[in-house]
Parts: structure tokens; C-alpha cells; sequence
């Protein structure tokens, strides 16, 4: 890129901390990435890089509340320049908090940060309420529709921006651009239920609900937190997913490991990330984990997927009976 940008995650919390960091440093221009691709991003020194993992290079401005990414970015000695990183239900909370004192943001921007904590966190006390009409939910369903071209999703994530920077979340939510893009999306939503409904099924004895995508030739694009919806009593979701390069289908694939954001009892002796990391499968933290499978051809494939739900299984449910093992006594 030859000019100078702001470099964030195209989810909901990215497209806020750009807008915040927009007033701020009066970029224009965002570039929507993920956490794979940014260090396969042309980032410049003058870059202020959001809510994704350290580009492990000199930027102006790095800010993140990952603690993961935060870790690293301590042990490689990585500078967040004039950013800031720590722990926070947000990345748009810790921009919030390191420039408010500073930046001239309006007076709604503070309501708009508290419902990013929101979204990010998914800080919900039910799949009822994450599915209501809110601003914020309805804004966040928008951001990418399925069969998407992704230069077209990226132009509207960045109209957002602008939008969010100028105008409570309540305004933005009933903007025409919005309200259709919405529509389309509850459609697909209804869609979506029936192929959860179609292709998941419940291992772990009935505890973890497995949606598998792995031989679909066109992957659905959807929340995988409406398996709550088909499957209410599951207290985890894996999905499955081919991984896709050059527009091409590959023998790999992706996993996505998480628990129901909806449940709190009984799910705290839970962790994804430790059930990935001794199956070496890829990492993240307690609540979600993510990684992806190497298989070198389509039989490889299938037996190398249904050893990781075996072991994952295997994994979840000795979890659950280590916890429920009596503490010993000592005399």
C-alpha cells in the first residue's frame, strides 16, 4: 500500500477501532484484514495497526486486548508505539481508554464503545438476546453476506467507519444501506438453521454439536452460535471448514472449537485452547480455540478429521470427569 493506512480486523470491533482511531490520527483509508494475512500485509511504519496480532514490524501505532497476541508481542519485545495493549472486553475499549483524553471524540462514541465490549465478548445473557434487534446486532449481521465479493464487503465496511464516526449506533443501524443488507442477512439466517439442522451432529455424549462442511464444494457463511438455536442444550460447537487458496479448494482444513457464550454454569472447567494445543491442532483461549489440519489428499482428509473429533471427544470428556473426581485429603 503506498498510502498511509489504518490496518484492522474486518469484524465488528475492527471496523469501531478504526473509526476511533480515525478520529484520532484523521486517516482516511482501512485496510480490513485477518489475523492470518496481517503479517502478509504491506504495513509501513506510519501504519496503526487494530485489533489483530503485532505485524512484527515498526508501525506507528499497534493496539489489541488479545492476550495472546499481547504475550508474544511482550516476548519478541515488539513496541506498540502510540497504541496501547492489555486485556479488555475490546480492542475499540482499549483505544477508548489510551486516547480519550487526547482525541476529540463525540459524545456518543463512549455508548458505542460499551456495546462493542458487548458484541466482542459476547456478552449475552441468552441466544434471545443476541439475536435481538439492537443496534449493534443489527449492524454486526451486515458485515459480510454470503457469496460476498470481498472487495465489495470491504468498500461497505468502510462506509461503516465513516458512518460510526459521525453518528450514534442507532442512527447508523436504521441507514437504508443497512436495514437492506440486514434483510438479506435474517434470510439467510433462516437458511442457514436449516443446514445446522441438515449436517450437525452431537458427539461427546451429546455435549458438543459437530457442523461439517469439510466435503461441501460452496462453504455456508454463517455464525456458528445459532447451533443454540437448533441444539440448545450443546455446550460446544466445532466447525469444519476446507481451507481455500487461490480461489481453490485444498485437501486442508480449518477448525473452529468453541463454548456456548450462553451457558456459564458448568462450562468453566472447560478449554478449548488446552484440547487444541495437546492435539497440536492450533490455539486461542479457554472460550474458542481455532486451527487448521494438514492432509495431504481427500482419504487423508476425512481419516485425519474424524481422528480429531475422536480425540476431541476423548479430551472433552476427560475434562469433565477430572473435575468431577473429589478433591483428596491430606492429613
Amino acid at each position: 500500500m503506498s498510502q498511509t493506512q489504518i490496518v484492522t480486523h474486518g469484524d465488528f470491533d475492527g471496523i469501531v477501532s478504526a473509526a476511533l482511531v480515525g478520529i484520532w490520527s484523521r486517516l482516511r483509508f482501512v485496510f480490513f484484514t485477518g489475523p492470518e494475512n496481517v503479517r502478509r500485509t504491506q504495513i509501513g511504519p506510519k501504519d496503526i495497526v487494530c485489533d489483530l496480532p503485532h505485524p512484527a514490524r515498526e508501525v506507528r501505532a499497534w493496539f489489541d486486548h488479545h492476550a495472546g497476541n499481547i504475550e508474544e508481542a511482550k516476548v519478541m519485545g515488539w513496541s506498540a508505539g502510540e497504541g496501547a495493549a492489555f486485556e479488555a472486553p475490546s480492542a475499540a475499549r482499549v483505544i477508548y481508554e489510551h486516547l480519550k483524553a487526547t482525541a476529540a471524540f463525540p459524545d456518543f462514541i463512549e455508548r458505542t464503545v460499551k456495546a462493542t465490549d458487548r458484541v466482542d465478548s459476547m456478552d449475552y445473557p441468552n441466544i434471545e438476546a443476541w439475536l435481538a434487534e439492537d443496534p449493534e446486532n443489527v449492524i454486526n449481521a451486515t458485515i459480510f453476506l454470503p457469496g460476498e465479493d470481498i472487495r465489495k464487503a470491504r468498500r461497505y465496511l468502510q462506509r461503516l467507519v465513516h458512518m460510526m464516526q459521525n453518528r450514534p449506533l442507532s442512527d447508523v443501524a436504521e441507514h437504508g444501506e443497512v436495514r437492506d443488507r440486514y434483510k438479506l442477512q435474517q434470510e439467510h439466517g433462516k437458511r442457514a438453521l436449516e443446514t445446522i439442522e441438515r449436517v450437525g451432529r452431537l458427539v461427546a455424549q451429546d455435549e458438543i454439536c459437530v457442523i461439517d462442511f469439510s466435503e461441501m464444494k460452496v462453504t455456508p457463511r454463517f455464525s456458528k452460535n445459532l447451533a443454540y438455536q437448533v441444539f440448545p442444550g450443546v455446550y460446544a460447537v466445532i466447525l469444519i471448514t476446507p481451507v481455500v487458496q487461490g480461489g481453490r479448494r485444498t485437501n486442508d482444513l480449518r477448525l473452529s472449537f468453541s463454548l456456548n457464550p450462553f451457558i456459564d454454569q458448568t462450562l468453566a472447567d472447560h478449554s478449548c485452547a488446552a484440547i487444541f494445543d495437546e492435539l497440536e491442532l492450533g490455539g486461542g483461549h479457554a472460550a474458542a480455540a481455532g486451527g487448521k489440519i494438514h492432509a495431504e489428499s481427500k482419504d487423508d482428509r476425512q481419516r485425519l478429521r474424524d481422528k480429531m473429533i475422536d480425540e476431541v471427544t476423548r479430551l472433552w470428556l476427560q475434562q469433565v470427569e477430572m473435575h468431577r473426581q473429589p478433591a483428596s485429603v491430606t492429613g
